[in-house]
């Protein structure tokens, strides 16, 4: 292949490959690869914090775009530039290179993971315990900023599953610490407060591509304070295994300090505080925005693309 067009194909491949490959030295091509770590550094730790999410992928798409057009176009001019000056390099030394920036690649992620300069994130739903609010096949963004002492009733947190921290469940929050929850024939009561249920017959239409079994369903409307979401019951006769009082003896369960009571809005399909109890301040791990994309059965959907939660 023509050295010019090798150039470009290298520079969107790994970004500075292009540059070593057109005679850059080691230090300077890797300065390029240094360059890209800290764009992607910005756009994950600050862009977030002062825009929408959705604006925030927009202008994160865009950096990108321009950034790949500036890098490829600056390997192709420094190869016009020293014509067939190219140096010799063996396989080896390319080899050497890409390890080099697939490293700093590593390292970056780790120090953005570890350090919670990484401001969003996005994760794959696998399962239906959030439906219909998350269906299965989204991919969720999280604002990972979120300090579980701000989180409200009504937030959708992602975090550290209790019971073993390397799984990261989704759910929404419905008890703050110190708040009194129990759920009454199905209704939750928050500090002696039943919270507003409505069935919402009229509007199953967004059950049609549910994961879970859509004709055992009833759809309602949950109000908590001033925030109204949708959460699914059962049918009667499929609440075999789903007890409609939590906890058991019909007495309130008090939210430890530092902590919070989480539920699946899918009530009878859902693992949630129900089981393994309140989800530690130091387990959340950040706030779910909305819904990047979402497949199902093999095609898109594109009414969720980028739309916000409720």
């Amino acid at each position: 292949m023509p050295s010019k067009p090798l150039t470009a194909i290298l520079s969107l491949i790994l970004p500075g490959l292009g540059h070593y490959h057109a005679g850059c030295a080691f230090r300077a091509a890797f300065a390029v690869t240094f360059a890209w770590a800290l764009l992607r550094l910005g756009l994950l730790a600050f862009v977030p914090r002062l825009v929408s999410w959705q604006l925030a992928l927009v202008l994160a798409l865009g950096a990108v775009v321009v950034a790949y057009v500036a890098t490829v176009l600056s390997a192709l001019a420094l190869r016009s530039r020293i014509a067939g000056a190219r140096p010799s390099r063996s396989a080896k030394r390319y080899v050497g290179f890409i390890v080099a920036t697939l490293a700093l690649a590593v390292v970056f992620d780790v120090l953005t993971d570890a350090t919670g300069i990484r401001a969003i994130k996005n994760y794959h739903v696998p399962a239906a315990s959030m439906e219909p609010t998350i269906k299965v096949g989204d991919r969720v963004v999280a604002r990972l900023a979120l300090d579980p002492a701000d989180a409200v009733r009504g937030d959708v947190i992602v975090f550290r599953y209790p019971k073993d921290p390397d799984i990261v469940y989704v759910k929404r929050v419905v008890g703050l610490p110190g708040d009194r929850v129990k759920l009454a024939q199905g209704q939750l009561v928050i500090n002696d407060v039943r919270q507003p249920l409505t069935e919402r017959k009229e509007e199953r239409s967004i059950l049609a591509d549910i994961g879970d079994e859509a004709v055992i369903k009833i759809l309602f409307e949950e109000r908590l304070g001033d925030r109204a979401h949708y959460i699914l019951h059962n049918e009667p006769s499929a609440r075999l295994f789903s007890p409609q009082d939590w906890p058991a003896n019909g007495a309130d369960f008090t939210v430890p300090p530092k902590s919070l009571v989480v539920l699946g809005d899918n009530r009878d399909n859902s693992t949630d505080s129900r089981v393994w109890g309140e989800v530690p301040f130091d387990h959340v791990v950040g706030r779910v925005e909305g819904v990047l994309y979402s497949r199902h059965d093999g095609s898109f959907r594109h009414d969720r693309f980028l739309q916000d939660l409720r």
